[in-house]
């Protein structure tokens, strides 16, 4: 008589995890003094750890309106849309790229049109991961922390 065991060989699919940058108090500092006086954040990263570096910013809000008027004219599948939104958002936010400093977002874009779409999609995770981190440091009580001695008041 056989018996019958549990079939335990199938792997299973792992989803990628996304990717968060991880900013530390100094940084916190940094990124805030940065954000009043310059109108933007800017970070360094490793994109392929111990080989390649990039460094990014944050999008203004010009930026992000001359990105919308741009986006608006694009027609074609959802995927194309995608990854035009991609490079567009790119080409404005990331600064150097190894030993290639950019000049302006269209110099960035003539370059980041020629990379992998796997690194353009690593890059705009790390974008929008940096976007998110920075807004959470922008809450009212970490800028009185840093500005301020004392948190303000509505009244006095």
């Amino acid at each position: 008589m056989a018996t019958k065991t549990k079939d335990t060989s199938k792997d299973t699919v792992k989803k990628p995890a996304l990717f968060k940058i991880k900013i530390s108090e100094e940084e916190t500092e940094r990124l805030l003094n940065q954000m009043f006086t310059e109108g933007f954040a800017t970070i360094d990263f490793e994109i392929i750890p111990n080989k390649l570096h990039a460094t990014i910013k944050t999008l203004s809000a010009d930026d992000q309106l001359i990105l919308e008027r741009r986006m608006s004219i694009i027609e074609g599948s959802s995927i194309f849309v995608l990854h035009s939104y991609t490079i567009e958002v790119l080409s404005y936010t990331v600064l150097k790229y190894g030993e290639s400093t950019f000049k302006d977002p269209e110099d960035a874009k003539q370059f980041l049109e020629k990379l992998p779409g796997v690194l353009l999609d690593k890059l705009i995770k790390i974008q929008n991961s940096f976007e998110t981190q920075v807004k959470h440091i922008l809450k009212f009580d970490k800028i009185n922390e840093h500005f301020f001695e004392s948190p303000s008041t509505l009244s006095e």
